[in-house]
């Protein structure tokens, strides 16, 4: 199962302790890793296909302060593609008016029918990649519909909409940053997703870091934090997934392509 860290905050933290004690994860998550965090208007996003411990450019990264209000890190257990740069999360995608989303995906597409015509688009071979090219393109259409830009509101209806659409049968851990709010949600039985909150500040991540008070994320549910608070909550689906279950999924995955 891949990790995903992510900030929303009203100001500018140094988000490079958080980072540092979340990449030692990627013992377990070797097949790559990406951080992306803007600076005005500007994504800056560093990815490798290595395993974050072993890259030389993360420490340098990390040695100083990385000034952030918005944040998106990510370590990579492949469950579907090739260990390439192509397929490392986030996703940097800017929708028909410029707008720039940052996506990072924990889990596996195994409904695909809603993502898989996306796959011709794709630059690498994920369904992660096919499910953020499915986002941006719900918010293409209803810009197009609309005749101009969406504000916040529309834009988290368009993605709780989707949302609803693709989680049954999929496992849907994702964090996505459209510049002004951190949308989050999580569908699998057990605790996958973890927040912490503070005035101003709230932290993302697949598990609890450090020894703050977190609590899981709530299921089957879009939400999004804006300022570092909780902003919205959407439609409560009850699409939940069998964690069990797709771990049985994958595992049997790997051992058909280990004879293969």
């Amino acid at each position: 199962m891949c990790e995903i860290l992510a900030v929303n905050a009203a100001q500018p933290i140094d988000a490079a302790p958080h980072l540092r004690e979340f990449f030692p994860d990627s013992v377990w998550h070797p097949n790559g890793w990406g951080l992306a965090w803007r600076e005005g208007s500007v994504v800056r996003l560093f990815k490798e296909p290595v395993r974050a411990i072993d890259s030389e450019l993360l420490p340098r990264l990390l040695d100083g302060e990385i000034e952030a209000s918005l944040l998106v890190a990510h370590i990579r257990n492949a469950t579907r593609g090739a260990m390439t740069f192509e397929n490392c999360h986030p996703f940097v995608l800017a929708d028909v008016t410029g707008h720039t989303w940052v996506i990072a995906h924990n889990g596996t597409v195994l409904s695909d029918a809603l993502v898989e015509p996306y796959r011709g688009d794709q630059q690498g071979d994920t369904d992660s990649e096919r499910v953020a090219l499915f986002l941006v393109d719900r918010i293409n259409r209803t810009t197009a519909r609309k005749g101009g830009s969406l504000d916040a509101i529309e834009r988290f209806s368009v993605i709780d909409a989707a949302m609803v659409d693709l989680a049954p049968g999929n496992k849907l851990n994702l964090v996505v940053d459209d510049g002004e709010l951190t949308y989050a949600h999580t569908n699998t039985d057990q605790p996958t997703l973890y927040e912490l909150r503070s005035p101003g500040l709230t932290l993302l991540c697949t598990r609890p870091l450090g020894n703050g008070a977190w609590a899981p994320v709530p299921g089957c549910q879009l939400v999004a934090y804006r300022d570092g608070e909780l902003a919205l909550a959407g439609t409560s689906h009850g699409q939940s997934f069998d964690n069990d279950l797709y771990a049985s999924i994958i595992a049997r995955e790997r051992a058909a392509q280990s004879r293969s």
